[in-house]
């Protein structure tokens, strides 16, 4: 079987040094026999930001909400899709250099957990 993802696209727009909105993008596939599925969401997202501001870390608490196609096919329950997609995250950011940095969340989205590269336009 072939299993593609969560692959995650991210954009945010800091409103103040606290709110941030932005849009998450994401897709998943698994074309195994007896459990297809795929999904694909498209959601608005809010971030709190928790600490001051600062140019090398952040952390925050993340909540989307949008449109998730989700379609499942399996032996055990038949053909399932969902129009309603929402997350609900807690992530950490970290400017290493020239604005270039990682990130990380946990929480209850695509996958429990998230890591990734971040680019911080200023």
């Amino acid at each position: 079987p072939t299993v593609v993802g969560p692959i995650y696209g991210k954009v945010e727009y800091a409103l103040s040094n606290t709110i941030g909105v932005g849009l998450n993008l994401a897709y998943a596939a698994n074309n195994d026999p007896t459990n297809k599925m795929s999904t694909i969401s498209a959601l608005g997202r809010f971030n709190f930001h928790a600490l001051p501001k600062s140019e090398f870390a952040d952390l925050y608490m993340g909540l989307g909400i949008g449109y998730r196609y989700f379609n499942e096919n399996n032996k055990f329950n038949g053909i399932r899709n969902y129009p309603f997609g929402m997350d609900l995250t807690l992530g950490f950011r970290l400017i290493i250099a020239n604005n270039i940095g990682a990130y990380g969340e946990i929480g209850i989205a695509k996958s429990p957990f998230q890591v990734g590269i971040t680019y911080r336009i200023q």
